[in-house]
């Protein structure tokens, strides 16, 4: 009984190890999808941000210039820049302390965004700061040329923390694939050894035994067969004697 519950547990283990292993790979592979598709819906959002700056910058400017020669009114044009602005602050918002954030104005689609750490919040950070004086540096028809150039120069400012907070997220995302790869690689390498030892483990515990058990079989059965053959060796022995025995009291 003893034996058997030893063969046994070796059995489990063997199983258990494989199944630890198993699930672990798969896990960490889950993981990993499911965060790259949670890097590839900030990077939307991010990625989106610089457009909003370019648009933003082109409202205010057309704005301007469509206000200067009677075409539009100061309201209309200033509507358009302000939900643009809207879009870009609520997104910024999403981005930095993570919330819904829209992902299709048209449709009204909404996605979720995490919050992220590393040199992700400083570039937010620094977007936010470069945005704000974008929009206190807006210029209205009339204005000198030296608040239109300003304006430009912040706007170029607002363009480059945009890219920064992308690089950022391109940064981690791409720190945390090669994190992953390694425990992946790390864990796949751990089941196999504990896998080879409990291999190891039952192969000298069951298998040895086992096969010398059939060793002793095999001498066993090679003893019988040759006390068989001197057994009936013996008998014709024993009969030829008494055949001739036979013979001489004839």
């Amino acid at each position: 009984m003893k034996g058997r519950m030893s063969l046994f547990a070796r059995l489990s283990l063997s199983g258990i190890v494989a199944l630890i292993g198993l699930v672990t790979v798969a896990g960490l592979a889950f993981y990993g999808e499911h965060s790259g598709k949670e890097f590839a819906t900030a990077l939307d959002i991010a990625g989106r941000q610089r457009m909003l700056v370019e648009k933003y910058s082109a409202e205010i400017l057309l704005g301007d210039a469509a206000v200067g020669t009677g075409t539009i009114d100061r309201s209309h044009a200033s509507n358009r820049a302000d939900k643009t602005a809207g879009l870009f602050e609520s997104s910024l918002k999403a981005l930095q302390t993570g919330g819904t954030a829209t992902l299709n104005p048209a449709t009204g689609e909404k996605v979720e965004i995490n919050e992220f750490g590393g040199d992700v919040p400083s570039k937010l950070s620094a977007s936010q700061a470069a945005w704000t004086s974008l929009k206190n540096s807006a210029p209205e028809a009339g204005d000198e040329a030296e608040k239109f150039e300003t304006f430009y120069a912040n706007s170029e400012s607002a363009l480059a923390a945009a890219n920064g907070v992308v690089v950022a997220l391109l940064d981690m995302q791409g720190a945390q694939k090669s994190r992953l790869q390694a425990t992946l690689t790390t864990a796949a390498i751990i089941c196999l050894v504990l896998l080879a030892l409990s291999q190891f483990d039952l192969h000298r515990s069951v298998v040895k035994p086992v096969r010398k058990v059939a060793e002793s079989l095999d001498v066993s059965a090679e003893r019988t067969q040759e006390a068989t053959a001197q057994v009936s060796s013996m008998s014709t022995n024993m009969a030829d004697a008494s055949n001739d025995q036979a013979s001489n009291l004839e």
